[in-house]
């Protein structure tokens, strides 16, 4: 019995001792398994940030394919802003010459208010001679009219 005890014993041990040895080869394989995990873990996150790029990516090019379809029109609306600054650019250049002749205008202006005035006492003048002469014409009129009377008379 002793002997059988102990060849049972002995089995045990043995039983045992592939126990342990399937335990550390679990454990061994476990530990591969969970480096395994973290590097998936990091494979994922690495997946996730790839689809948000291209997802970005996607919205970017939607973006440009809009922008490039609104070329043409920009194109259009930048033609027509230069032909109105070009306009623009004529009107100013007329305001410009305006204001000139204003400001001209302006610093001639006490000049001819001064002409203004001696062409003014000029006219009253010339009208008082006008005056004078239209009298001394209506009295060489009147003379002459006498003239033939006053010849008859001397003859």
């Amino acid at each position: 019995k002793v002997q059988l005890l102990e060849c049972k014993c002995v089995h045990l041990q043995s039983n045992l001792n592939q126990l342990s040895e399937a335990l550390g080869s679990t454990h061994a394989s476990l530990v591969q398994l969970q480096g395994a995990h973290q590097e998936n873990q990091g494979l994922i996150a690495a997946l996730d940030t790839c689809k948000e790029r291209i997802g970005n990516f996607e919205m970017t090019s939607l973006v440009l394919a809009k922008d490039n379809s609104e070329i043409p029109l920009l194109k259009t609306d930048n033609m027509s802003l230069r032909l109105q600054h070009q306009a623009l650019s004529e009107q100013l250049h007329l305001v410009g010459e305006a204001l000139v002749k204003c400001q001209l205008e302006t610093t001639c202006l006490p000049a001819l208010r001064a002409d203004k005035e001696r062409l003014g006492s000029d006219l009253i003048k010339f009208k008082a001679e006008l005056q004078q002469a239209q009298a001394q014409v209506a009295e060489k009129s009147i003379m002459l009219q006498q003239l033939p009377v006053l010849q008859e008379t001397t003859f």
